[in-house]
C-alpha cells in the first residue's frame, strides 16, 4: 500500500519535500488508520524521534523528503501533495 522510495526518487522530486501519506491517528493516541477506508496501519516507517505530537495537535502522517522520506506526523490544516495508489 505504501509508496516505493525508487519511485519518489526516480522523479527527482527536489523540490518536493512532503507527500500525505492518507494515514491519520485516531482517537487512541499512537493508533494511526488509512482515512479512505479507516483499517488499522500495522506498517510504519517512522523518521528518528517520530511521531512526536508536537504541539499536541499532529494528527496526519507525511512521507519527509528530508528524511529519506521516512514518516512524519503533521499538522492535518497544512496543504501537502499526496501520493495516490491505482488499481493494477
Amino acid at each position: 500500500m505504501y509508496m516505493d522510495i525508487n519511485f519518489l526518487t526516480a522523479f527527482n522530486l527536489v523540490a518536493v519535500k512532503e507527500f500525505w501519506l492518507g494515514v491519520e491517528e485516531t482517537s487512541v493516541t499512537g493508533n494511526f488508520m488509512r482515512i479512505h477506508d479507516e483499517a488499522d496501519v500495522s506498517y510504519f516507517e517512522w523518521a528518528s524521534g517520530q511521531p512526536d505530537n508536537r504541539g499536541g495537535d499532529q494528527k496526519c502522517v507525511v512521507s519527509n523528503g528530508d528524511q529519506q522520506w521516512a514518516w512524519s506526523d503533521w499538522f492535518c490544516s497544512i496543504e501537502q501533495l499526496v501520493v495516490c495508489e491505482l488499481p493494477n
